[in-house]
């Protein structure tokens, strides 16, 4: 009995124990420190060095972007191009790829800036290779890599930047004060390359050209008998000169004694039907661009524009025919010397003209 009431009495005191942390659990648990808000700031303005350029096809310009403010929280540029195959854009860098115009977009932000991008063809250049031409039986020659031309104002005397570069209708502005180029000079006027006179008795003197250029040379005109020779009696002559378009310049190209085609391009020699003619009909013959012509010319193929002729300061037959002074004069009439003269459908140096007339000249020095 006694042991049952112990039990009893222990039972009622585990009840009236009050329960381990109970109280704690119902008390309100703290919040969580928040996590710091950043501050975002924009870009409130994005400018580029330079807002039109103009660059060669095949160059490169980088443009440099300026992002405000400098604590802008995004200061990332991005670039995009208005025309890929014109010009295209990475980090800045623009590259010309062709000829033509595109607009270059820089982006930060919302902020947007351009800058126009004109991209134009490389500039040509005269890749010339002297090679060895024959006149005579016992005579050989190189020829200059240019028509000649002579700048008054500066005095200076040089030879045509390309082969078929030509002064055309600015010919007619001869005269010692006439700031430009001319390349038509009356017959032996090295001594005095501006005069215009239609007088033949002031042209009765040759003063050769060539004495003027001063490169360690020593430049000289052919004769009439050595323009005919490298024409029509050289080995092969017949297949070694042809009319052609180069550039969209009409003229006429002679080819070496050691002529070796260019890997990839054609030559046909010789000219058009006589009924058939016109710097129209040149192209026919043989028609290259500017750069096949480089070809052309680096293997030793010489190209005399057809410049036409000066009469005064009248200029004519430009694109139609070539006049090319040689150094001959005609015995019995002092008033005529004898020129290289060629259109489409012929080419000779037979030929007599007035000694006071406007005509190219192309140099030659003695091969090496």
């Amino acid at each position: 009995m006694k042991k049952l009431l112990f039990y009893s009495l222990l039972s009622l005191s585990l009840f009236a124990l009050p329960s381990c942390g109970s109280d704690k659990e119902d008390e309100p648990k703290p919040e969580p420190n928040p996590e710091p808000q950043s501050t975002i700031i924009p870009v409130s303005s994005l400018t580029l060095d330079n807002t039109s350029i103009t660059i060669v096809e095949g160059e490169t310009f980088t443009l440099t972007a300026t992002v405000t403010p400098d604590n802008a929280t995004d200061k990332t540029v991005t670039w995009t191009s208005s025309d890929a195959t014109v010009a295209t854009v990475s980090d800045g860098k623009v590259t010309a790829v062709k000829e033509g115009a595109a607009t270059i977009t820089a982006k930060a932000g919302d902020k947007t800036a351009e800058c126009k991008v004109t991209v134009t063809a490389p500039k040509p250049v005269n890749e010339y290779v002297a090679k060895a031409f024959s006149v005579s039986e016992t005579k050989q020659v190189y020829f200059s890599s240019g028509n000649l031309q002579y700048y008054y104002k500066n005095m200076e005397w040089r030879f045509a930047p390309l082969q078929y570069d030509c002064i055309g209708s600015g010919n007619k502005n001869i005269s010692d004060d006439y700031d430009g180029y001319i390349d038509l000079f009356g017959w032996g006027t090295g001594n005095n390359p501006t005069l215009a006179s239609n007088a033949p008795a002031d042209y009765a003197t040759f003063s050769n050209w060539g004495d003027k250029i001063k490169d360690g040379n020593e430049w000289q005109t052919l004769t009439a008998d050595e323009w005919y020779y490298l024409i029509h009696s050289r080995e092969n002559a017949s297949e070694k000169y042809g009319v052609a378009e180069v550039a969209g310049v009409q003229g006429l190209i002679l080819l070496p004694d050691g002529w070796k085609l260019p890997e990839g391009l054609s030559f046909k020699s010789g000219l058009t039907a006589f009924d058939v003619r016109g710097q129209e009909y040149y192209k026919t013959i043989n028609n290259y661009s500017a750069e096949e012509w480089r070809k052309m010319e680096s293997a030793g193929a010489v190209f005399l524009p057809a410049a036409g002729y000066r009469l005064g300061t009248s200029v004519d037959v430009v694109g139609d025919y070539g006049w090319y002074w040689t150094s001959s004069f005609e015995i019995f009439d002092d008033a005529v010397a004898r020129k290289l003269y060629f259109g489409s459908f012929m080419a000779d140096a037979t030929y007599g003209c007035g000694r006071f007339c406007g005509c190219s000249v192309r140099l030659v020095c003695a091969a090496q």
